[in-house]
């Protein structure tokens, strides 16, 4: 009797112990740079009752799919099809389950890289006229960050595509944060933000809204300071040059279904 007493007090040690093994085995994985098999391993644990709320699973299987984006031909097609959208999913899960924030400082580079990379990738889509695959940018990473900016562009993407009433409520949405006293755009975001109250502007002059549009324009005041030539046609005619060429580089590096929007 005794000793299935002492089983019994066992478990939950044995279940710690077994749970340490499997998260450290994702952490090694990611280490060794075997990013295929830490998304698999991650992938599992995601699925287990034991692992699902663990927000270590989500953050190192965002990292992992990150990597790939970077070299996605090294991997198989499934891998490969949409890896830097899956990094933002799995840190929009991540944060999910990091409801204690317990997490965040440790991996707030990261994330910070991560947002970085899709302001770059968003701004590229938008210069170059991919509406489409701006929007979808945009879309995912305004979810797993919760930065209006991210949300703004995100709507001013839809309005290029004709979608009206999302782009405006989306625009709308983002501005209610944006117009809070005391809001501060994060480093990542905060040298888009004077471009996109003029693209703002500019789409409620466009529609004979000129009060608003006049408001508009006294907001890239607020932000112009990251941005002193947004104003600049010459500027303007430089930076969509520049994103040609990165968005041919882009098209040598990710697959074309990476930023299908497959919610659309």
């Amino acid at each position: 009797m005794r000793k299935i007493f002492l089983a019994i007090a066992l478990l939950p040690v044995l279940a710690f112990a077994q749970e340490d093994k499997k998260i450290q085995d994702i952490k090694f994985l990611y280490v060794d740079e075997k990013y295929d098999k830490c998304i698999s391993k991650c992938e599992s644990l995601s699925d287990n009752d034991s692992y699902s709320r663990n927000p270590l699973v989500y953050i190192y299987g965002s990292m992992a799919y990150f990597e790939v984006s970077k070299n996605p031909d090294k991997y198989d097609e499934e891998l490969a099809k949409k890896p830097f959208r899956n990094s933002m999913k799995w840190a929009y899960k991540f944060g999910r389950k990091d409801k204690k924030n317990e997490y965040a400082q440790e991996f707030a580079d990261f994330l910070k890289i991560l947002k970085d990379s899709a302001s770059k990738l968003g701004q590229t889509f938008y210069l170059t006229e991919d509406f489409r695959k701006s929007y979808t940018i945009y879309k995912d990473a305004a979810k797993f960050s919760n930065d209006p900016v991210f949300l703004m562009w995100k709507g001013l993407s839809e309005l290029k595509k004709n979608n009206i009433a999302g782009g405006e409520m989306s625009v709308k949405t983002a501005l209610e944060e944006i117009n809070k006293a005391g809001f501060e755009p994060s480093i990542e975001t905060r040298g888009t933000l004077a471009f996109a109250f003029k693209e703002w502007a500019d789409y409620l002059s466009n529609k004979g809204e000129y009060s608003e549009a006049n408001a508009a324009k006294k907001r890239i005041e607020d932000y112009k300071k990251w941005d002193p030539k947004v104003l600049e046609e010459a500027e303007m005619a430089k930076r969509k040059a520049k994103a040609k060429e990165q968005e041919n580089i882009i098209r040598k590096n990710f697959k074309s279904e990476e930023f299908d929007d497959d919610d659309e």
